[in-house]
């Protein structure tokens, strides 16, 4: 496709013609306009043949449908979302005895504020993955990340039955594994891992150095991080800064 030409303002193409009546030539127009040769005569020649300065309006493609086409084409659209522009096409066309293109559909859709949208993949799940299931008494807990909160996943649990905690915004105190880590990045503090595969070395290696003196530490500590929520009335407990109060 050839680039589109720069339109040029009424007011410099009157200002063409005027020097070209005043028998001026087509040179000394464009070093007069500050414009090449061949758009003084562009010019010229369309005043020569029209009459006119400005642009006649229509000179642009014409619609390839009528308002019959687009209602119908719409409707169809409107009636089964599903539909996809291929589909409404060889309707159309079958209907109607027309000849319509698929992106002509999808502008005619996009003309009433319909578009089209696709599917969200599913999340892969390894072999790992599937063998861990929950017991029938087991409750799962997550935070209210996006992530998490997204349809994808609600419907996945949902179809899975998993019961899930319900757990307010904002509430890193209710959580232990928030301090576990803290707990981690303070250990990672006393080393410089100078590449990606040092790094996650190094984090494997502190996080297999957690004990279970910590972790046990942290689950006692889930009755008083509740009592606390409850005292402190939604507002933020001793839990909350991870730095100062790790239990």
């Amino acid at each position: 496709m050839a680039p589109k030409r720069k339109e040029h303002s009424n007011e410099f193409r009157e200002t063409i013609i005027k020097h070209f009546l005043n028998d001026d030539s087509e040179r000394e127009i464009a070093a007069k306009m500050l414009c090449s040769r061949n758009t003084v005569h562009s010019v010229i020649i369309k005043y020569k043949k029209t009459k006119f300065i400005a642009n006649i309006l229509g000179r642009g493609r014409k619609r390839a449908t009528t308002t019959r086409v687009d209602k119908a084409i719409q409707r169809k659209i409107k009636i089964n979302r599903r539909k996809s522009a291929s589909s409404v096409k060889h309707e159309i066309e079958k209907e109607l005895k027309v000849t319509i293109s698929n992106q002509t559909v999808r502008r005619r859709a996009h003309e009433v504020g319909l578009y089209g949208r696709v599917a969200r993949k599913k999340p892969y799940i390894n072999k790992s993955s599937k063998k861990l299931k929950l017991g029938p008494d087991m409750v799962f807990q997550h935070d209210n990340d996006p992530k998490h909160t997204s349809r994808i996943v609600k419907n996945w649990l949902d179809k899975h039955r998993v019961k899930r905690l319900i757990w307010p915004p904002f509430s890193p105190d209710m959580n232990p594994i928030e301090h576990l880590w803290d707990e981690l990045e303070r250990r990672m503090k006393e080393h410089q891992p100078k590449n990606q595969k040092e790094l996650r070395e190094t984090l494997q290696a502190e996080w297999q150095n957690i004990g279970p003196d910590v972790t046990n530490k942290l689950v006692e500590s889930v009755p008083n991080r509740l009592y606390e929520c409850s005292r402190m009335k939604r507002y933020p407990t001793r839990y909350y800064n991870c730095e100062n109060n790790f239990f």
